[in-house]
């Protein structure tokens, strides 16, 4: 999925096997389990506090979409970064809490406008809600051509993040 406008610069990963597939040799892809990404942990990106937690939605069964999604914003010195499709019931996290960099903050889910289990990452600026450009840390990538680099850039989809 390509994110525009608003969100140009928001990500959506999703966990893949040594072949690249999202979801479960043999499964038939009709539960959430059957990716890869579903119940996987979701971790701070830098210290910070809380700002912000929607909660109780349910997860879709994959190929649906739902209205809300089960959210955290953090806000960090001058900017917030945004956690979307967290799994139901599976947010650790608490409004006003205090968070380091690494901090476990629940788990990924399939809630909200998701057609299949996947982390929604944002980071938006402290006067307006539109998704900003950010540095990533140098990363392994695996590119389309199948080769493996090390890079800070935009990650491009399609990419590999190891």
């Amino acid at each position: 999925m390509t994110h525009n406008g608003f969100a140009a610069y928001c990500y959506d990963f999703a966990a893949v096997d040594s072949e690249g597939r999202i979801q479960r040799p043999g499964s038939p892809g009709t539960k959430t389990a059957d990716y890869y990404m579903f119940g996987r942990p979701v971790y701070a990106v830098a210290d910070g506090t809380v700002s912000g937690i929607m909660a109780g939605f349910p997860d879709n069964s994959p190929s649906e979409y739902g209205n809300e999604a089960n959210t955290i914003t953090i806000e960090h010195n001058g900017f917030y970064s945004f956690y979307a499709h967290m799994k139901n019931g599976g947010i650790l996290a608490a409004e006003k809490q205090q968070v380091k960099a690494g901090d476990l903050l629940g788990y990924v889910g399939n809630s909200g406008m998701s057609s299949q289990p996947h982390l929604h990452f944002c980071v938006y600026g402290k006067t307006e809600w539109v998704s900003i450009p950010f540095q990533f840390k140098k990363a392994r990538v695996r590119t389309g051509a199948g080769q493996w680099t090390w890079t800070d850039r935009p990650y491009n989809e399609g990419e590999t993040v190891d």
